[in-house]
């Protein structure tokens, strides 16, 4: 007598021979683990404070010349942040959080 049941991913059979248990059991050749789907958001910034800045966008430092404008791409919950201090901003200053609503837009820096 030989039973078979789906197990999941995995075929089990027991097969019953003169009173001992066979078992056999077969596994797919390759199993792939499912890695979370990340969302991008992409925006770019334009610099129209008059002055140069230093950014840290997620785990990038970008040197941003006054009146340049940069395109980014960057996760949501990324932050940029400044890096050197301005007449506006503190060094180490949280500027921006990524967000969905980001993507598309253009943030200029005053």
């Amino acid at each position: 007598m030989i039973a078979k049941r789906r197990v999941g991913t995995m075929m089990l059979a027991i097969g019953l021979a003169g009173g001992a248990a066979v078992v056999s059991t077969s596994l797919p050749a390759a199993t792939t683990a499912k890695t979370p789907k990340v969302k991008r958001v992409r925006l770019a910034v334009l610099n129209d404070s008059g002055e140069s800045l230093e950014l840290m966008a997620g785990t990038k430092e970008i040197q941003l010349e006054s009146k340049a404008r940069i395109a980014l791409t960057l996760q949501v919950g990324e932050k940029i942040t400044v890096i050197n201090a301005t007449k506006n901003y503190k060094a180490g200053e949280a500027w921006i959080m990524v967000g969905n609503e980001l993507n598309g837009a253009t943030v200029v820096v005053d």
